[in-house]
């Protein structure tokens, strides 16, 4: 079966080469941008704003018309500064905009009214530093930054302050707190988590809430989104440590487009095209993989069978009589598999004799709209999502007499159905005062069900609740150098009636523009996991079912060069209402463990970050990030300690440079990119040697919970590539290598009873990952 599988791998390889003489052309490569510049308040189309795309060898621009729409011809492939200025507007910057043969470019670009008109339009644009919380990234970002296979939560472990659990998985950390605190969000719309494997790199192999694997949604789909961090601004509720904001771009609204990517993790299909030419547009992307020619090749994946594919849709409509629509879907099932050894002679360790079926999948769609009223800008939407995961665990071999029988099942189930819906109404008074109000809405039904023989019992458990965020944010120029921007949420939960008030302010101060200073404050809740809530039914005393957090952050971002800019933020986070059993946190885990809640838990963390960035601009580029800060909790018992994710410290240093060489049928262009990650090691709860030896299974010191920490950790993450492009195409060959220096980092220890001791497990060796990849 396997060697079937290879030769159907080979067979794509072939048939995707076979293709490229067919679009061979010996015209000059170009390619088409256009788009339409609106007006972010009302949605009215901007006229005569200038455009301008340029690197330091080509420079195009054009302005827009009477209908907001500019188009530019004949654009090189390559990387450009892509600007939109007008007298009356706020300029607006894009620093890294990718160009390619095989795909024109659609961008629609929402410019704000600025407070202080422009005499003239710049010749070069220069706008001040972007604050830390709020990072940006592309999918020509995901396709150049080593090692994250299109995925954005692995992208952003190159910015300040965060980290990930391990390298299984892409649960994001940040500043040393849990990630079940991160939100996904697709086109505005919260959905569950759009992650393949939820079980990968957690405690006890349990799914979580907000990683995985691997992203379900691919970057080809992606438009420019961004990473929201610290004090958010009132319209991003039920979330306190991040926020993912992901865009959907549109497809190609003038003629048909297609990629077709195969790799040692499997084939991604891409097309999109015009549904009605000039007006509608549609964009679907199918991806499988199986991850089992990695395994021939001796990458261990610590003896599991994986699988996964995905379908995901954008549906972009430009002219109804309601305004512009998008409908969207989402889908994705996976599983993964570890089977014992047959001969029991070769038990030499507990994984031998365990066997696991995971399997899981994930369903969502979604529909938004966007209307002009007036001088109003209306928004709404609404997207139902739907998962499931299964896991059983079997345990084969003898066991000790009276504790367990000879082969143990071990089996949970979760089902979580979410519809949620937002409307927005957004208005400028004038070029100092803006606002906008709406609501927010959650509804979610989830079935709990967990059959753990350890505690005797099973528990079947189901869950029903209506969250209802109503918000109005205001944002105000005091000067032309001095903004205000300042909001209030108000967030009621029908379970049990929680309620509370959440400020959000933010001072913005830029003297000049290379300098900008910015202090922050805002208050967030969540709710608690749906595991967490469930086992409110055996509480000792009720408890708030919404975590609480308050963000205070101060700011400094100066920009050095026009294109190199250094940013740095001293911050302080405080959580409570957290679900606390004597000297532990169920918050403390990727996914929350079945304990019993006797009360109220609470966190903090404080430090600062600091980033110094340069654009990709002649070429070349890179981003170093440093992070130093202290993350501690208390339990019911009073005590703070480390939270388990808090390793104090972490470095990351991304760089590359591309070299092209152009002919006049096309260009060559071969790329080379870098990236190091360090940070120190997180905190473990030992193992109770005596116990786990007493009882033949697993116990921990839990008088001593996360009292001793792993040593550091550092991987580093390499990206070749060669891309060729001719008129209509683009081939590109590329070999992404994950911890290039084989380091087996340290990942926990645990007790093996095969071996009567306790054993370190570590994370993953060195993962090549060769692709290749046509678009036309």
């Amino acid at each position: 079966m396997q060697i079937m599988k290879i030769k159907i791998y080979s067979g794509l390889f072939v048939i995707l080469l076979s293709l490229l003489p067919f679009y061979a052309s010996n015209a000059q490569v170009t390619q088409t941008i256009q788009g339409q510049l609106l007006q972010e308040s009302t949605g009215r189309p901007v006229s005569g704003a200038v455009v301008v795309v340029e690197n330091v060898n080509q420079r195009y621009h054009t302005v827009s018309d009477s209908a907001g729409r500019y188009r530019l011809e004949e654009v090189q492939p390559g990387h450009y500064r892509f600007s939109v200025q007008h007298i009356n507007y706020t300029p607006y910057l894009e620093p890294e905009l990718l160009v390619e043969a095989s795909k024109s470019i659609y961008r629609r670009v929402m410019l704000q009214e600025t407070v202080r008109a422009l005499d003239e339009v710049e010749i070069a644009v220069t706008l001040p530093p972007a604050p830390l919380n709020r990072r940006e990234f592309t999918m020509a970002q995901t396709q150049r930054y080593p090692a994250t296979f299109f995925d954005p939560a692995r992208l952003v472990l190159s910015q300040p302050g965060v980290t990930q659990s391990n390298d299984q998985a892409n649960h994001v950390i940040v500043h040393g707190l849990s990630p079940v605190g991160i939100q996904w969000r697709l086109e505005g719309l919260p959905i569950l988590n759009p992650n393949h494997l939820g079980n990968a790199g957690t405690q006890r192999d349990r799914a979580s809430a907000s990683g995985g694997g691997v992203n379900m949604l691919s970057g080809q789909l992606m438009a420019n989104s961004s990473f929201r961090t610290g004090a958010l601004p009132s319209r991003f509720g039920n979330a306190v440590t991040g926020v993912f904001d992901i865009n959907l771009r549109p497809g190609n609204i003038e003629e048909r487009e297609h990629t077709l990517q195969a790799s040692l993790l499997g084939i991604d299909l891409a097309t999109e095209g015009p549904i009605s030419k000039g007006s509608s547009s549609y964009l679907v992307n199918y991806r499988y993989s199986t991850v089992g020619l990695l395994g021939h090749m001796g990458v261990d994946f610590g003896g599991e069978q994986i699988q996964f594919q995905d379908l995901s849709a954008n549906l972009h409509f430009n002219k109804t009589p309601i305004g512009q629509l998008n409908l969207f879907l989402l889908g994705g099932t996976n599983s993964n598999r570890r089977s014992p050894l047959e001969d029991e002679a070769l038990w030499t360790e507990d994984k031998d004799r365990q066997q696991i079926d995971y399997t899981a999948r994930l369903g969502a769609v979604g529909l938004t709209q966007t209307a002009s009223l007036g001088n109003f800008r209306w928004l709404n939407g609404i997207a139902y999502s739907a998962m499931e995961n299964k896991r059983e665990e079997f345990w084969f071999g003898p066991r000790q007499p009276g504790y367990l029988p000879a082969s143990v099942q071990l089996y949970d189930k979760h089902e979580s159905e979410q519809l949620s819906a937002y409307t927005r109404l957004l208005h400028v008074f004038n070029s100092r005062f803006n606002s906008e109000v709406g609501v927010q809405l959650i509804h979610r039904k989830s079935h709990v069900f967990a059959y753990p023989i350890m505690y005797e019992l099973s528990r079947k458990n189901d869950l029903k609740y209506l969250l209802t965020q109503p918000y109005v944010q205001a944002e105000y120029a005091i000067l032309p150098e001095l903004s205000l921007q300042a909001g209030v949420r108000y967030s009621y939960l029908n379970l049990y009636d929680n309620s509370q008030l959440e400020p959000y302010g933010m001072l913005k101060w830029v003297p000049s523009q290379q300098q900008t200073f910015q202090l922050s404050y805002g208050q967030q809740s969540q709710i608690r996991s749906d595991h967490s809530l469930v086992f409110e039914k055996y509480l000792v005393h009720e408890i708030s079912s919404l975590i609480n957090s308050r963000y205070m952050g101060l700011g400094w971002g100066y920009r050095l060069k026009p294109h190199t800019t250094i940013t740095t933020e001293v911050f302080y986070q405080q959580l409570s209402n957290l679900a606390a059993h004597n000297n532990d946190v169920s918050w403390n885990y990727l996914s929350e463990p079945y304990l019993p809640i006797s009360g109220e838990g609470s966190a903090k963390t404080y430090g600062i970050d600091l980033s110094l960035k340069r654009d990709f601009y002649s070429n070349w580029y890179y981003l170093v990030s440093t992070s130093l800060f202290d993350a501690s909790y208390k339990g019911t018992d009073g005590v703070e300690r480390p939270t388990p994710f808090n390793s104090k410290w972490s470095v990351s240093l991304t760089g590359g440079k591309e070299w092209t060489k152009a002919k006049t049928v096309g260009e060559r262009t071969w790329g080379a990119h870098l990236r190091i990650h360090s940070r120190g090691g997180y905190f473990y709860t030992p193992v109770d040697l005596e116990r786990s030896l007493d009882q033949q299974s697993e116990y921990l010191d839990d008088d001593n919970p996360f009292s001793e920490q792993l040593p550091a950790y550092y991987t580093v993450d390499v990206r070749l590539s060669h891309t060729r492009q001719k008129q209509g195409y683009t081939r590109i060959w590329s070999l992404d290598i994950q911890n290039i220096t084989n380091n087996r980092n340290l990942g926990w220890y645990y007790f093996d009873y095969l071996q009567q001791g306790i054993n370190a497990g570590e994370q993953l060796g060195i993962i090549p990952v060769l692709a290749y990849r046509i678009q036309f």
